[in-house]
């Protein structure tokens, strides 16, 4: 499952709803080899049943691995879009690697 499916006119067809969800996490960032690029602190922006979104103050590739220490458990995800926020930080979408069923009963409706 995807945070986010985009459509044919590029709009986004979300299968799970945004919350607002403003946290400090620990982020884990892995190069395309598999080690660890950097480890860091980055502030969680909001969060969905398939993913979060998350700002950084140093920049991500999109497709980069990230594991994040979230509040309830360690999330492996992936990068899928990074913008450059007007403040020089960087707004980055995250896929979960995985969602598990706990996940989408989480998840507001």
């Amino acid at each position: 499952m995807t945070a986010e499916t985009p459509t044919a006119d590029g709009t986004e067809n979300r299968q799970f709803e945004r919350i607002p969800f403003r946290l400090p996490v620990r982020a884990t960032i892995y190069s395309s080899d598999g080690s660890v690029l950097k480890s860091c602190h980055v502030l969680a922006h909001d969060l969905s049943g398939g993913g979060v979104s998350i700002l950084s103050g140093r920049p991500v590739a999109e497709g980069q691995r990230i594991k994040l220490e979230m509040p309830d458990r360690e999330r492996d995800a992936i990068a899928c879009r990074v913008s450059r926020t007007e403040d020089c930080r960087y707004l980055v979408g995250c896929r979960f690697e995985e969602v598990s069923s706990l996940d989408v009963a989480d998840s507001p409706s």
